[in-house]
């Protein structure tokens, strides 16, 4: 009788996490919808949910607690454990780092603008995003996703898209979390046929009983050959969705940035020679020393120089005031 009893208690606790995690993922669905952020994991937000069962359980009226505790003994033929598993979920926002160089077909109209560099051409990067889940329930699974993008660098995720859904070759559609429909921008300059132009796609595999989701481009008129998407530098959020044909569900959602991480590169001379004079001083500036510079992202006439003796000092120098220190006497 006690084991039964334990029993009965576990699968009403069961029941009581499950549906208070059902109404947690709702709330945090309406909030990230609104371009809301939400923190979804953490010791507050367990805390809260454990307290809450427990005053569930200590309030329940009697009369209710048999047809719950009947709902409660199916639970474990509904729920199998640790099914599906995915594996390669982040738990923090992440960065993926870009040292390549900005391709001038993708991003680049007037209506786009890089805040960072005051141009009309956003600095986009190579980027590889995707889930690996294994499947231990049988049959085939569903997996899908969202993806929450910040294209005019205020930090706002104001455009969503959904890589499975009707889209315009070579366009998204920008804030349509703020306007209905949104506005159909192009991000796809390359001069070829609409049906040649990218689109967003999910690309899906099998690797023994591991299932792989990627998000890619590919075409109308070749909708089977995939390419790594470019994405502009800034913030995003994607969440993928899992489904079996169970009908278990299983979300990964989590935010990231696109940064360019590559340094400038300064090209130096060799075999600089001065004469000092009697005062015994020779100043020297950063463009005695340059022959040139160049960046992978930001264009060389934003590029910036500064001088200071090797060994006096980390960072850009800077004098006390702020201003760059572009000559040091010798």
């Amino acid at each position: 009788m006690l084991a039964l009893s334990r029993f009965y208690a576990s699968s009403l606790l069961v029941l009581c996490l499950e549906f208070f995690g059902f109404v947690h993922e709702k709330m945090v669905s309406r909030c990230e919808n609104r371009g809301a952020p939400i923190a979804r994991q953490g010791p507050d937000s367990y805390l809260c949910m454990a307290s809450c069962c427990l005053n569930f359980l200590t309030l329940f009226p009697v009369r209710h607690f048999l047809p719950l505790l009947a709902a409660a003994l199916l639970v474990p033929a509904h729920l199998p454990a640790q099914c599906p598993i995915v594996l390669n979920c982040p738990a923090n926002t992440d960065t993926l780092c870009d040292v390549s160089g900005n391709d001038p077909l993708f991003w680049n109209e007037p209506y786009w603008f890089d805040p960072v560099h005051q141009i009309k051409d956003l600095s986009d990067a190579p980027v590889d995003l995707s889930i690996r889940v294994i499947d231990t329930c049988g049959g085939t699974l569903n997996i899908s996703c969202y993806l929450w993008l910040d294209l005019d660098g205020d930090e706002v995720l104001e455009t969503r898209l959904r890589p499975d859904s009707v889209q315009v070759p070579g366009a998204i559609h920008f804030n349509n979390l703020k306007i209905a429909g949104g506005e159909v921008r192009a991000f796809d300059q390359r001069p070829v046929p609409d049906d040649e132009k990218y689109r967003f796609a999910l690309e899906k595999t099998t690797s023994g009983d591991t299932a792989i989701a990627r998000l890619r481009w590919n075409t109308t008129a070749n909708p089977d050959a995939f390419f790594e998407p470019q994405l502009p530098a800034g913030l995003y959020r994607i969440r993928w969705i899992v489904e079996t044909p169970q009908g278990v569900e299983k979300w990964c959602t989590y935010a990231f940035y696109v940064r360019d991480c590559a340094p400038p590169v300064p090209i130096c001379l060799n075999g600089i020679s001065g004469n000092i004079p009697p005062v015994k001083l020779l100043r020297i500036w950063d463009t005695d020393l340059l022959l040139d510079m160049q960046d992978n992202q930001t264009p060389s006439g934003q590029l910036q120089t500064a001088i200071r003796k090797s060994g006096t000092g980390t960072g850009f120098p800077v004098h006390p005031d702020g201003t760059r220190s572009s000559a040091k006497p010798w």
